[in-house]
């Protein structure tokens, strides 16, 4: 039976919810963001339920409404996956 480890989505949906974070903070209450695109590379493997934080440090904003960030994967200081992620401001239809 292989070990389990940190998978891909998983590790993807860590660096998703630092830059919903970070997006929330600029916005500071008016609006929100939806990913729109991820480029990461995954290169270290953890067992799960190893203590891994991750980290997005936003690079750019577009427009008002585009959010380019840096994002990364820590077990420590040993690096387990990074990349960028691009989060919009949605333009909704009304009614």
């Amino acid at each position: 039976m292989p070990n389990p480890v940190l998978s891909t989505p998983g590790m993807v949906a860590m660096m998703e919810r630092a830059a919903t974070i970070c997006a929330a903070e600029e916005l500071d209450g008016k609006g929100f963001t939806v990913g729109f695109e991820i480029c990461i590379r995954h290169f270290g493997a953890v067992a799960e339920g190893a203590n891994c934080s991750a980290r997005a440090v936003l690079r750019e904003v577009i427009d008002g409404r585009k959010f380019l960030f840096d994002v990364e994967v820590r077990e420590g200081e040993r690096p387990i996956g990074s990349g960028t992620h691009e989060r919009r401001m949605p333009k909704l239809a009304a009614g």
